[in-house]
């Protein structure tokens, strides 16, 4: 005759949740009495991993009355925290010498959303562009809506304004600012904000903002370096005649014992790419000049517009031509041969 011990078994409904960041949900633990088993069973619970703003858990009642026979039931709050990622719930019921569990699995889905590039440069009447990106973090699916909130003299706009994420996927839209107003020169913030049910994340552009027009940083090496610039074949020159206005100008390097001037590269890359049709003027003061010299503006695409640099007898200004269609990124000088003919360099207007 075999012979049936008293014993209580758990289980959970669901097994398994998935919940937003930020929300909760429950558990339903079930006790069943086995082999004529009555008594107490005290339940408790632990979420792994364990972290900081991370998954928790509450049980209600943790004491069941089980009769022979028959069956009870405790509710598990699960609070899922901020932090997605995966948790694992593991309910304890004792009573007496028997110890008896259940584990649960709980999803913590939400979405992060961040900006490329998180620095701009604007000045009046020009606009910038910045990608926000949105990603699925645990599974997370669904519409986020997206708004852009922008200081006085400045407006934002997204396209589009709402993003469908799929599970573990992205998505992304525009940020366009353009300064429309007068304000002073500095760095201001713009705030994009994506929200989805309860959940709602933010990220910040840095706007740095010039009076006067001009994109480009030590226009007129003024800094007496080519800070701001990258070179190859340069030299920055002080003396007499060797500047349009101020103290210094840019010029190639000079070898007496040849008479060449330097091959050379001068270039400027922008702290962020501007839209062309934001921009009114390219411009440069240049004297001397020969076939071998342009300016390029530079575009995002990996292309440029070329303006040559003829000889020219005095300091002349030119105005670079470029394509309003395209992004702008930088403006480029090269001299693509040593030559006898020396070229200045000096003013540069980007705005």
């Amino acid at each position: 005759m075999q012979t049936v011990s008293s014993d209580f078994a758990l289980s959970s409904s669901p097994s398994t949740l998935a919940l937003q960041a930020g929300t909760s949900g429950s558990f339903t633990i079930t006790l069943n009495s086995r082999g004529g088993f009555a008594g107490n069973v005290t339940l408790s619970g632990t979420v792994s991993p364990n972290v900081l703003n991370g998954a928790g858990i509450s049980i209600n009642p943790t004491t069941i009355s089980l009769g022979s026979g028959g069956t009870g039931s405790s509710a598990v709050t699960a609070n899922a925290g901020t932090v997605a990622g995966t948790y694992t719930i593991q309910v304890t019921g004792v009573s007496g010498s028997l110890t008896r569990l259940v584990v649960m699995t709980l999803n913590v889905v939400d979405f992060g959303v961040s900006a490329s590039p998180t620095a701009i440069s604007l000045s009046q009447s020009h606009s910038a562009t910045s990608t926000i990106t949105l990603s699925s973090l645990n599974g997370f699916s669904g519409n986020v809506a997206l708004s852009a909130n922008a200081p006085a003299g400045f407006t934002a706009t997204l396209n589009p304004t709402t993003v469908s994420l799929t599970s573990g996927g992205t998505a992304t839209s525009t940020l366009t600012i353009t300064a429309t107003g007068t304000q002073i020169s500095g760095t201001y913030t713009v705030t994009v904000t994506g929200s989805s049910g309860t959940l709602s994340h933010q990220t910040a552009v840095s706007v740095s903002y010039t009076v006067g027009g001009n994109l480009l940083s030590n226009p007129g090496f003024e800094t007496g370096s080519f800070a701001s610039w990258s070179q190859t074949g340069m030299i920055i020159r002080g003396d007499a005649g060797s500047m349009h206005s101020g103290l210094y100008g840019a010029a190639p390097a000079y070898n007496p014992s040849t008479q060449i001037y330097s091959a050379f590269t001068l270039q400027q890359n922008l702290p962020s790419a501007v839209a062309g049709s934001s921009i009114t003027k390219i411009q440069l003061w240049y004297r001397w000049g020969t076939s071998a010299d342009s300016v390029q503006v530079l575009y995002t695409d990996g292309t440029y517009t070329q303006t040559n640099l003829p000889f020219v007898g005095s300091w002349t200004l030119v105005n670079a031509a470029f394509d309003s269609t395209k992004t702008i990124s930088g403006i480029k000088v090269v001299r693509t041969s040593g030559q006898y003919t020396n070229l200045n360099l000096d003013d540069f207007i980007l705005g």
